[in-house]
């Protein structure tokens, strides 16, 4: 290779070429001290020795395979660590073109703060809301509270009456109702009178994470009206590996 070529290479190429180079430079030297013990060929007392003092000048100032290898090492996990930041500025970039893209047409993108919608929903995840829908019983809903978005799952709709038992079991026009999503059942923040009927055009909404959640069991958030509504909760954008619908 002429030294032009060499010239252009970067930091990571070069490392890559001279470390076959000083293995087998390695090698030699194994070689040639294994050949020295077998003949008997020792190193002489006198240092002035022309050829041995090149040979030991030459191997202070030799490059050490180590050195390589640690160097090469060093710039590989310098470039994952560029790839990884590479990667999440392009996630990011997505998720934002997403945002706008969705927000143009008939939805709307939140990100979730809170743990009261857990297991289904998580804090920091990023979501994308109908605001065309049509809600039911088992639904997750955005609605607004105090200048806020919340999210809750429904749990009845107009003039329907809700009771919660003390264990948690939750009945909807006295039949107890199936709720896979609820991990831990519990009465928790309860201070309405049950049973209790929903008023017209408004919805009960309770979170999955029953014992810390604050909803429609407490009087000061109550049932929600359908015009702080935001819509329903239809997907799950962020985190990537738990992208799905909800």
């Amino acid at each position: 290779m002429k030294n032009k070529d060499l010239r252009k290479l970067n930091r990571k190429e070069l490392l890559e070429l001279f470390l076959p180079l000083s293995r087998e430079n390695d090698e030699l030297k194994k070689v040639n001290e294994n050949l020295q013990k077998s003949k008997g060929i020792t190193k002489p007392e006198n240092k002035e020795n022309d050829f041995w003092f090149m040979a030991a000048q030459a191997e202070k100032t030799a490059v050490n395979t180590q050195n390589i290898e640690k160097e090469l090492n060093r710039v590989n996990e310098k470039k994952s660590v560029l790839k990884k930041l590479a990667r999440i500025f392009a996630t990011l970039i997505i998720v934002a073109a997403m945002t706008v893209l969705l927000s143009s047409f008939a939805f709307s993108v939140l990100q979730v703060t809170g743990v009261s919608m857990r297991p289904a929903l998580d804090t920091q995840e990023i979501i994308i809301v109908a605001k065309k829908y049509n809600l039911q019983c088992g639904d997750l809903v955005a609605f607004y509270y105090n200048n806020e978005i919340l999210i809750k799952r429904v749990i009845a709709t107009s003039g329907q009456t809700v009771d919660i038992d003390d264990q948690g079991d939750v009945y909807v026009d006295g039949k107890q109702i199936d709720e896979p999503y609820v991990k831990d059942k519990d009465k928790g923040k309860c201070d309405i009178n049950l049973p209790y009927q929903v008023p017209e055009g408004k919805f009960f909404v309770m979170g999955d994470s029953r014992k810390t959640s604050v909803d429609s069991r407490n009087i000061t958030i109550g049932c929600i009206s359908d015009k702080y509504i935001e819509g329903k909760v239809i997907f799950r954008i962020w985190p990537f590996n738990k992208i799905s619908l909800l």
